[in-house]
């Protein structure tokens, strides 16, 4: 399963916690969250320099409805 086949599943759970959110899904886990995109990609950047992850997560926002904003790199 991809992570936004991930994100989408898991939709219901993400309203419940991070309503309005922006989270990024790498590889089934969430690894950031943040209120805008600033926010995320300073997340993402510190655990990628630490090494904790590799490779572009999933970035969307928790919203009311499936139709979720992908960003598909921070580096926008």
């Amino acid at each position: 399963m991809n992570d936004l086949e991930w994100f989408k599943e898991h939709l219901a759970q993400l309203r419940e916690k991070y309503a309005s959110k922006l989270v990024a899904i790498l590889n089934g886990e969430i690894i950031a969250v943040g209120d805008d995109l600033e926010e995320v990609a300073r997340i993402i950047e510190r655990k990628k320099r630490a090494g904790e992850i590799k490779g572009t997560p999933y970035t969307g926002r928790v919203g009311d409805d499936i139709a979720a904003v992908h960003i598909p790199s921070v580096y926008v």
